[in-house]
């Protein structure tokens, strides 16, 4: 009779159990449908306008990234939908077939089929400066599939994947100089689906920074230096002349961002302009780092710190690494006297700088830093990019998103652009009807020259107002230099200007990446993994210990 009891009681237990997991099971699953998981998309910090991240957010798990190696693993791993990466960054992932090809006619309307005429289109929409950065890394990726497959094999394994990076020939038929010669490529196969890939299709370009060296011309705050004008004060644009003006002239605290591949491009320049022991500029822009050169030239950019700032780039007091742009455009303007004297930055955190107010209420705009741009530069294209693990449904949804999020006025022309942003400032007046024939000749936008200078100046504050579009807001957010033509055009003729509708060419130049030809670009090398693992570790060796 116990014993019947007990298995009763066993029963009882067991199918309750069993409820309550069903319960438990059930509930989660419609929490999970409630509140689905939101796949990750990632971004380097203060890289995006806080009103898009909170709308990103509702439809992604937006998530922030120092070290890009972080969002490289995930990509890789298919952890991630995507992100902006860095060009050095997708140049490899692009190589190994590890990332998604982007149906641009999600974001651009009308787009032929013909592949020529395609590629036309599609880099219309973009400024010389980055089309013709994007054709250096597709060099690369050309020259890296000639290294590691020099007979061009065409082998496939069972899944169909290729089993190494190929070339596609417009004649295959000629010896093997001639027929890599760069005018005979068509392009390369590298994510094992049929046709041609080139670099291009594999990115939405974002903004494109250069280094500029900026300096505190307050006096107020920095009442030790003698500020500079880059006019006349520096006598040379090498790197060593630079920062010898500027110590001579009273600067001491330094600034500089802590990634190793900015470092070691200044320690290679520094070899080079100075004649020291190798020149590392070549045709094809700075000779490639490896495991023998690699200790000469950490102790070349250490040597450029020392011999600059007279001190060593481990006194913090003195040179200080910054991890993100934001922290150096802080400590560059902050009005406390212990801060920096000088940094070397991208071209967008130095127009943060110029547009100091947002940051310090007490201080005014462009008053507070100067700058001056190395003649030996360097460029960083940065880009959103897709997984390869993504399906074609999730990767056209997220394009989908994102030009409603961030490129909402992509495929505007010019002129729509201008004819919106007038729109936009009407809304805001009473009278309509009256101050549309400021703005509008026979509903065609006036240029800026023809409005009326009292108009403009009475109306200000309603200029200065980009909200009607996500991608200028964006801009208007964070300063850096933005790839898209119309774009860049539009805020080059109207974000410049002051009440009086004069241009500050101080912040239109810092803005424009310079193509002057006496300003020689270099691109970021992309580092095989291996050799980078062993350059990083090095690299804070020698720099932090």
């Amino acid at each position: 009779m116990k014993m019947m009891k007990f298995k009763t009681l066993k029963k009882i237990i067991f199918f309750s159990f069993l409820s309550l997991l069903t319960a438990s099971i059930a509930t989660a699953v419609v929490f999970k449908i409630k509140t689905p998981y939101l796949v990750s998309i990632y971004n380097y910090e203060s890289y995006l306008a806080k009103p898009l991240i909170e709308k990103i957010n509702k439809k992604y798990s937006y998530r922030l990234f120092n070290d890009i190696n972080v969002f490289t693993k995930d990509i890789e791993q298919g952890k991630t939908v995507g992100g902006v990466g860095s060009d050095f960054q997708i140049a490899n992932l692009v190589l190994k077939g590890q990332i998604k090809k982007i149906n641009w006619n999600i974001l651009i309307d009308d787009l032929s089929n013909d592949r020529n005429t395609k590629k036309q289109q599609i880099q219309s929409f973009f400024t010389d400066v980055t089309n013709k950065h994007i054709q250096k890394y597709e060099n690369w990726i050309i020259d890296k599939i000639i290294e590691i497959n020099p007979n061009n094999n065409k082998e496939r394994d069972k899944f169909n994947n290729v089993v190494k990076p190929y070339l596609y020939y417009k004649n295959e038929n000629l010896d093997k100089e001639k027929r890599n010669n760069i005018d005979n490529i068509l392009g390369f196969e590298v994510d094992s689906k049929e046709g041609i890939d080139n670099f291009y299709e594999f990115l939405i370009p974002y903004f494109i920074q250069d280094k500029v060296v900026a300096y505190n011309i307050n006096k107020n705050s920095r009442p030790h230096v003698t500020p500079l004008k880059s006019e006349t004060d520096f006598k040379s644009l090498t790197w060593k002349s630079i920062y010898d003006a500027l110590y001579k002239a009273g600067y001491r605290k330094f600034g500089w961002t802590n990634v190793y591949y900015d470092n070691l491009m200044l320690g290679q320049y520094f070899d080079s302009e100075e004649k020291n022991k190798h020149n590392y500029l070549t045709k094809n822009g700075l000779e490639n780092i490896n495991l023998n050169n690699i200790d000469d030239i950490i102790n070349y950019f250490k040597e450029f710190v020392l011999s600059t700032t007279k001190h060593s780039i481990l006194e913090t007091k003195y040179n200080r690494l910054a991890t993100n742009g934001l922290e150096l455009v802080n400590d560059l303007i902050d009005p406390s006297k212990e801060k920096l004297d000088a940094a070397l930055m991208y071209n967008g955190d130095v127009l943060d700088s110029y547009y100091s107010n947002d940051n310090f209420s007490i201080l005014k705009d462009g008053e507070n830093v100067d700058y001056i741009r190395p003649k030996n530069n360097m460029i960083l294209l940065d880009a959103w990019i897709i997984s390869k693990s993504v399906s074609e449904k999730d990767s056209d949804d997220m394009l989908k998103y994102l030009k409603e999020v961030i490129f909402d006025t992509f495929n505007y022309s010019y002129e729509q652009l201008v004819s919106d942003y007038y729109n936009s400032i009407l809304d805001s007046l009473d009278n309509k009807n009256i101050s549309k024939n400021e703005l509008f000749n026979n509903d065609k936008p006036k240029a800026i020259s023809e409005i009326n200078t009292d108009f403009f100046t009475q109306n200000f504050d309603k200029f200065k107002d980009f909200s009607f579009s996500n991608m200028l807001t964006n801009f208007d957010s964070l300063n850096y230099t933005p790839t898209i033509k119309n774009e860049f055009n539009f805020f080059k003729n109207y974000y410049f200007l002051n009440e009086n509708k004069e241009i500050d060419k101080k912040a239109q130049n810092i803005y424009n990446i310079n193509t002057n030809d006496n300003i020689y670009y270099s691109f970021y090398v992309p580092l095989d993994n291996e050799i980078k693992s062993i350059v990083v570790k090095k690299y804070f060796e020698k720099t932090h210990s």
